[in-house]
Protein backbone atom coordinates (compact mmCIF):
# COMPACT_ATOMS: atom_id res chain seq x y z
CA UNK A 1 0.00 0.00 0.00
CA UNK A 2 2.84 2.36 0.55
CA UNK A 3 4.33 1.60 -2.84
CA UNK A 4 7.33 0.14 -0.70
CA UNK A 5 9.15 -3.52 -2.26
CA UNK A 6 7.83 -6.39 0.24
CA UNK A 7 10.67 -8.73 1.34
CA UNK A 8 8.80 -11.59 0.04
CA UNK A 9 8.38 -9.84 -3.61
CA UNK A 10 12.58 -9.22 -3.08
CA UNK A 11 13.20 -12.64 -2.52
CA UNK A 12 11.05 -13.87 -5.62
CA UNK A 13 12.51 -11.14 -7.75
CA UNK A 14 16.23 -12.07 -6.24
CA UNK A 15 16.10 -15.72 -7.43
CA UNK A 16 14.39 -14.74 -10.95
CA UNK A 17 17.31 -12.72 -11.04
CA UNK A 18 19.73 -15.25 -10.47
CA UNK A 19 18.35 -17.78 -12.82
CA UNK A 20 18.28 -15.26 -15.76
CA UNK A 21 22.35 -14.50 -14.77
CA UNK A 22 23.27 -18.18 -14.92
CA UNK A 23 21.02 -18.60 -17.93
CA UNK A 24 23.29 -15.71 -20.03
CA UNK A 25 26.24 -16.93 -18.94
CA UNK A 26 28.81 -19.03 -21.34
CA UNK A 27 28.20 -22.43 -21.58
CA UNK A 28 31.93 -22.70 -19.94
CA UNK A 29 31.33 -20.87 -17.15
CA UNK A 30 27.18 -21.66 -17.21
CA UNK A 31 28.34 -25.25 -16.63
CA UNK A 32 31.06 -24.50 -13.30
CA UNK A 33 28.02 -22.38 -11.32
CA UNK A 34 24.57 -23.73 -12.26
CA UNK A 35 24.86 -26.34 -9.24
CA UNK A 36 25.49 -24.03 -6.68
CA UNK A 37 22.70 -22.84 -4.55
CA UNK A 38 22.09 -19.33 -3.61
CA UNK A 39 20.90 -18.89 -0.05
CA UNK A 40 18.88 -15.94 0.87
CA UNK A 41 20.59 -15.84 4.59
CA UNK A 42 18.06 -13.86 7.41
CA UNK A 43 20.65 -11.54 8.38
CA UNK A 44 19.18 -7.85 8.68
CA UNK A 45 22.42 -6.71 10.07
CA UNK A 46 25.29 -6.92 7.68
CA UNK A 47 24.50 -5.87 4.27
CA UNK A 48 25.92 -8.57 2.82
CA UNK A 49 26.94 -11.21 -0.33
CA UNK A 50 29.74 -13.73 -0.47
CA UNK A 51 30.74 -16.44 -2.72
CA UNK A 52 33.14 -18.87 -0.30
CA UNK A 53 33.77 -22.48 -0.45
CA UNK A 54 32.82 -23.84 3.62
CA UNK A 55 35.93 -25.03 5.28
CA UNK A 56 34.01 -28.26 6.74
CA UNK A 57 32.81 -29.35 3.37
CA UNK A 58 34.58 -27.43 1.01
CA UNK A 59 31.07 -27.04 -0.81
CA UNK A 60 30.73 -24.23 -2.54
CA UNK A 61 28.19 -20.99 -1.67
CA UNK A 62 26.73 -18.34 -2.87
CA UNK A 63 24.61 -16.08 -0.21
CA UNK A 64 22.99 -12.67 -0.12
CA UNK A 65 21.87 -11.10 2.95
CA UNK A 66 18.02 -10.05 3.70
CA UNK A 67 19.69 -6.67 5.10
CA UNK A 68 21.54 -6.28 1.69
CA UNK A 69 17.77 -6.83 -0.66
CA UNK A 70 16.17 -4.43 2.03
CA UNK A 71 18.81 -1.82 0.88
CA UNK A 72 18.81 -2.18 -2.39
CA UNK A 73 14.96 -1.86 -2.12
CA UNK A 74 15.50 1.66 -0.06
CA UNK A 75 18.36 2.67 -2.75
CA UNK A 76 15.63 1.99 -5.36
CA UNK A 77 12.84 3.46 -3.81
CA UNK A 78 14.18 6.68 -2.78
CA UNK A 79 16.00 7.33 -6.42
CA UNK A 80 12.68 6.79 -8.28
CA UNK A 81 11.19 8.94 -6.21
CA UNK A 82 13.15 11.63 -5.98
CA UNK A 83 13.53 11.56 -9.87
CA UNK A 84 9.67 11.92 -9.98
CA UNK A 85 9.19 14.79 -6.97
CA UNK A 86 12.49 16.32 -7.16
CA UNK A 87 13.29 15.53 -3.13
CA UNK A 88 16.08 14.51 -1.24
CA UNK A 89 15.02 11.33 0.18
CA UNK A 90 18.30 9.48 -1.40
CA UNK A 91 20.43 11.42 1.13
CA UNK A 92 18.09 10.93 4.21
CA UNK A 93 17.70 7.59 3.17
CA UNK A 94 21.51 7.12 3.75
CA UNK A 95 22.05 9.18 6.84
CA UNK A 96 19.37 6.63 8.27
CA UNK A 97 21.63 3.32 7.55
CA UNK A 98 24.74 5.04 8.58
CA UNK A 99 23.23 5.29 11.91
CA UNK A 100 21.93 1.78 11.72
CA UNK A 101 24.77 0.29 10.35
CA UNK A 102 27.01 2.16 13.18
CA UNK A 103 24.56 0.86 16.33
CA UNK A 104 24.19 -2.55 14.93
CA UNK A 105 20.83 -2.27 14.25
CA UNK A 106 18.65 -3.87 12.00
CA UNK A 107 18.33 -2.50 8.08
CA UNK A 108 15.73 -1.34 7.29
CA UNK A 109 13.67 0.03 4.08
CA UNK A 110 11.88 3.67 3.40
CA UNK A 111 9.89 5.40 6.55
CA UNK A 112 6.50 5.57 5.22
CA UNK A 113 6.12 9.02 6.07
CA UNK A 114 9.99 10.08 3.85
CA UNK A 115 8.35 8.71 0.86
CA UNK A 116 4.72 9.82 0.98
CA UNK A 117 1.77 10.88 -1.13
CA UNK A 118 0.29 10.12 -4.39
CA UNK A 119 3.66 10.09 -5.64
CA UNK A 120 4.44 7.07 -3.43
CA UNK A 121 2.22 5.02 -5.51
CA UNK A 122 2.92 6.45 -9.24
CA UNK A 123 2.96 3.36 -11.71
CA UNK A 124 6.07 5.29 -12.99
CA UNK A 125 7.65 5.23 -10.12
CA UNK A 126 6.43 1.89 -9.19
CA UNK A 127 8.16 0.59 -12.86
CA UNK A 128 11.09 2.48 -12.32
CA UNK A 129 12.27 1.40 -8.87
CA UNK A 130 11.60 -2.38 -9.51
CA UNK A 131 14.04 -1.57 -12.46
CA UNK A 132 16.26 0.04 -10.17
CA UNK A 133 16.25 -3.12 -7.97
CA UNK A 134 16.58 -5.49 -10.59
CA UNK A 135 19.75 -3.70 -11.81
CA UNK A 136 21.65 -3.60 -8.18
CA UNK A 137 20.73 -7.39 -7.26
CA UNK A 138 21.99 -8.41 -10.39
CA UNK A 139 25.26 -6.52 -10.23
CA UNK A 140 25.91 -8.44 -6.70
CA UNK A 141 24.68 -11.61 -7.69
CA UNK A 142 26.66 -11.47 -11.24
CA UNK A 143 29.86 -10.24 -8.95
CA UNK A 144 29.62 -13.27 -6.80
CA UNK A 145 28.92 -15.51 -9.82
CA UNK A 146 32.17 -14.78 -11.12
CA UNK A 147 34.38 -15.22 -8.60
CA UNK A 148 32.94 -19.32 -8.79
CA UNK A 149 33.20 -19.51 -12.27
CA UNK A 150 36.29 -17.41 -12.87
CA UNK A 151 38.19 -20.44 -10.58
CA UNK A 152 37.93 -17.68 -7.41
CA UNK A 153 37.72 -19.95 -5.05
CA UNK A 154 38.92 -23.27 -3.86
CA UNK A 155 35.72 -25.22 -4.23
CA UNK A 156 35.95 -29.03 -4.94
CA UNK A 157 32.28 -29.55 -4.82
CA UNK A 158 28.47 -27.74 -4.97
CA UNK A 159 24.72 -28.84 -3.98
CA UNK A 160 22.16 -28.01 -0.96
CA UNK A 161 24.47 -27.57 2.36
CA UNK A 162 24.83 -29.41 5.74
CA UNK A 163 23.81 -28.52 8.83
CA UNK A 164 27.30 -27.52 9.65
CA UNK A 165 27.54 -25.60 6.31
CA UNK A 166 24.28 -23.62 7.39
CA UNK A 167 26.21 -22.78 10.79
CA UNK A 168 28.76 -21.52 8.75
CA UNK A 169 26.82 -19.65 5.96
CA UNK A 170 25.28 -17.55 9.14
CA UNK A 171 28.99 -16.76 9.88
CA UNK A 172 29.97 -16.06 6.38
CA UNK A 173 26.96 -13.15 6.20
CA UNK A 174 27.71 -11.39 9.02
CA UNK A 175 31.07 -10.50 7.57
CA UNK A 176 33.47 -12.85 8.25
CA UNK A 177 34.79 -13.69 4.84
CA UNK A 178 37.98 -14.16 3.10
CA UNK A 179 38.87 -10.85 1.03
CA UNK A 180 39.90 -11.45 -2.57
CA UNK A 181 42.64 -9.34 -4.16
CA UNK A 182 42.20 -6.50 -6.18
CA UNK A 183 42.98 -8.26 -9.44
CA UNK A 184 40.23 -10.79 -8.72
CA UNK A 185 37.74 -8.07 -7.42
CA UNK A 186 38.22 -6.34 -10.75
CA UNK A 187 37.60 -9.27 -12.93
CA UNK A 188 34.46 -9.80 -11.38
CA UNK A 189 33.41 -6.71 -11.60
CA UNK A 190 33.89 -6.88 -15.23
CA UNK A 191 32.35 -9.98 -15.87
CA UNK A 192 29.40 -8.49 -13.88
CA UNK A 193 28.61 -5.99 -16.16
CA UNK A 194 29.09 -7.74 -19.23
CA UNK A 195 26.57 -10.58 -17.50
CA UNK A 196 24.30 -8.41 -15.93
CA UNK A 197 23.70 -6.75 -19.45
CA UNK A 198 23.51 -10.37 -21.33
CA UNK A 199 20.71 -11.12 -19.28
CA UNK A 200 18.72 -7.87 -19.24
CA UNK A 201 19.15 -7.23 -23.12
CA UNK A 202 15.64 -7.21 -24.57
CA UNK A 203 14.16 -8.28 -21.49
CA UNK A 204 10.38 -7.55 -20.95
CA UNK A 205 10.30 -4.09 -19.02
CA UNK A 206 13.13 -2.68 -19.08
CA UNK A 207 16.76 -3.69 -19.78
CA UNK A 208 19.45 -4.47 -17.74
CA UNK A 209 22.66 -2.01 -17.80
CA UNK A 210 25.40 -0.62 -15.31
CA UNK A 211 22.86 1.84 -13.26
CA UNK A 212 22.21 -0.38 -10.66
CA UNK A 213 26.11 -1.46 -10.35
CA UNK A 214 26.99 2.11 -9.86
CA UNK A 215 24.33 2.94 -8.07
CA UNK A 216 25.60 0.39 -5.49
CA UNK A 217 28.99 1.74 -5.66
CA UNK A 218 27.67 5.33 -5.18
CA UNK A 219 25.52 4.27 -2.23
CA UNK A 220 28.73 2.83 -0.29
CA UNK A 221 30.40 5.60 -1.09
CA UNK A 222 28.15 7.95 0.40
CA UNK A 223 27.60 5.40 3.31
CA UNK A 224 31.94 5.83 3.61
CA UNK A 225 32.04 9.60 3.50
CA UNK A 226 28.96 9.69 6.02
CA UNK A 227 30.15 7.24 8.54
CA UNK A 228 33.80 6.57 7.94
CA UNK A 229 35.73 3.67 6.12
CA UNK A 230 34.70 0.95 9.11
CA UNK A 231 30.61 1.71 7.78
CA UNK A 232 31.27 -0.21 5.08
CA UNK A 233 30.09 -4.26 4.70
CA UNK A 234 32.12 -6.65 3.83
CA UNK A 235 30.86 -6.43 0.10
CA UNK A 236 32.38 -3.12 -0.28
CA UNK A 237 34.92 -2.19 2.15
CA UNK A 238 37.20 -4.92 0.04
CA UNK A 239 39.66 -3.56 -2.19
CA UNK A 240 39.24 -1.61 -4.68
CA UNK A 241 36.86 0.75 -2.68
CA UNK A 242 33.87 1.77 -4.53
CA UNK A 243 35.05 5.45 -5.83
CA UNK A 244 38.20 3.74 -7.49
CA UNK A 245 35.23 0.29 -8.88
CA UNK A 246 33.24 3.10 -10.64
CA UNK A 247 35.33 4.34 -13.68
CA UNK A 248 36.14 0.30 -14.01
CA UNK A 249 32.74 -0.46 -14.36
CA UNK A 250 31.70 2.05 -16.75
CA UNK A 251 34.36 1.23 -19.12
CA UNK A 252 33.69 -2.06 -19.13
CA UNK A 253 30.08 -1.50 -20.23
CA UNK A 254 31.19 0.84 -23.33
CA UNK A 255 31.78 -1.49 -25.45
CA UNK A 256 29.32 -4.44 -24.13
CA UNK A 257 27.46 -5.77 -27.03
CA UNK A 258 25.12 -9.03 -27.47
CA UNK A 259 27.41 -12.46 -27.15
CA UNK A 260 30.54 -10.74 -26.61
CA UNK A 261 32.44 -11.38 -23.42
CA UNK A 262 35.15 -9.79 -21.73
CA UNK A 263 38.15 -8.88 -23.86
CA UNK A 264 41.53 -10.27 -22.86
CA UNK A 265 43.19 -7.78 -20.69
CA UNK A 266 46.68 -6.62 -20.60
CA UNK A 267 49.06 -8.52 -18.26
CA UNK A 268 51.20 -6.75 -15.76
CA UNK A 269 50.70 -3.21 -13.80
CA UNK A 270 47.77 -0.89 -14.94
CA UNK A 271 46.85 2.81 -13.31
CA UNK A 272 43.61 2.92 -12.30
CA UNK A 273 42.31 6.35 -11.58
CA UNK A 274 41.76 7.37 -8.85
CA UNK A 275 38.84 10.64 -7.98
CA UNK A 276 40.52 13.60 -8.00
CA UNK A 277 43.60 13.03 -9.66
CA UNK A 278 46.58 10.28 -9.56
CA UNK A 279 46.42 6.53 -10.21
CA UNK A 280 46.62 3.37 -8.11
CA UNK A 281 49.01 0.94 -9.55
CA UNK A 282 47.58 -3.19 -9.85
CA UNK A 283 47.68 -6.02 -11.45
CA UNK A 284 45.06 -6.40 -14.08
CA UNK A 285 44.33 -10.66 -14.74
CA UNK A 286 44.31 -11.63 -18.08
CA UNK A 287 40.46 -12.55 -18.84
CA UNK A 288 39.59 -15.37 -21.52
CA UNK A 289 38.62 -14.27 -24.73
CA UNK A 290 35.57 -15.40 -27.03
Amino acid sequence: PTGALTPAFMQSETRTIHAALIAALPEAQRSRIAAIPLDITSEMIEPNAAAACTRSTKRAVMLITTAMLTLCGGIAETRAYDELASTNTYDRYARQVVDQLRSKRPVTGVPPTLVAGPLARDPRKLARERQLFQEQVAFILAHELAHHHRGHTSCVGSGDASRADAEELARIASGTVPMFTQPLEVESDTWAVYNVMAAGNGRAGGSWDEEGGLMNLEFFARLREIGGASILSAFFSTPPLPPIRRPLNEKAARPWAPGRRPPRAPGGTEGLPIPGGGTLPIQIPGLTSP
